[in-house]
């Protein structure tokens, strides 16, 4: 792995901190991907960073930062030892500046890519910034509906109770929340949000 001192030395030497590889994506986007958050706060300090560009697919550093271990087309986070998301080093990126509702090609912001990838650790730090709750993307998905699909009941927790997010925001498909939950056959998110009505209509019962 790339080592801070290299990464200074070539930025004395004059590498380029916005450059993109040919996969698209920046040094910035890199670093806070593979939680590298000493090169994240070196490359901080450049005054010519691009915080918000947009590499492949749209995604930012930002999003790059709060990728959890379950998300991409593995199924997984790959290309990397450590595969939790680092809410610190996207702590730091919205410190900077970091645009917290930047959308991607598919519309989708780095809440809805925590959401979706399992990094409910990333989502306080998101929220505390002013991340919409309810966003929804190109396909009307929020990030409470991507969690519902893939039965991440820890995900669904947080965004429901502690930032009210809305179960019944209908995507394109003609689905909400709870729909899709029942859809995907996540037996365990469907108990959870009829225990959650159940709670609802008891306490408006006693009102």
């Amino acid at each position: 792995t790339c080592s801070l001192n290299v990464v200074k030395f070539l930025y004395s030497k004059g590498c380029k901190v916005n450059t993109l590889s040919k996969m698209n994506r920046s040094p910035l986007s890199k670093a806070a991907y593979t939680g590298r958050i000493e090169i994240v706060d070196f490359l901080l300090t450049c005054p010519e960073v691009d915080v918000n560009e947009a590499g492949e697919r749209g995604r930012t550093a930002l999003q790059m930062a709060v990728w959890g271990k379950a998300g991409g087309r593995h199924g997984k986070k790959v290309g990397h030892n450590d595969a939790e998301d680092s809410p610190e080093i996207a702590q730091l990126l919205l410190e900077k500046g970091a645009n917290i509702n930047q959308r991607d090609h598919e519309g989708n912001t780095a809440l809805y890519t925590a959401a979706h990838s399992l990094a409910e650790g990333s989502i306080p730090v998101l929220m505390s910034f002013g991340a919409i709750v309810d966003n929804q993307n190109n396909l009307g998905e929020t990030p409470l509906f991507k969690a519902s699909q893939k039965g991440y009941l820890s995900v669904c927790r947080v965004l429901l109770e502690n930032y009210k997010a809305d179960p019944f925001l209908k995507a394109k498909s003609g689905f909400d929340s709870f729909e899709v939950a029942i859809e995907s056959q996540q037996t365990e998110i469907v108990s959870y949000y009829l225990e959650k009505l159940v709670e609802k209509l008891n306490q408006e019962g006693c009102d």
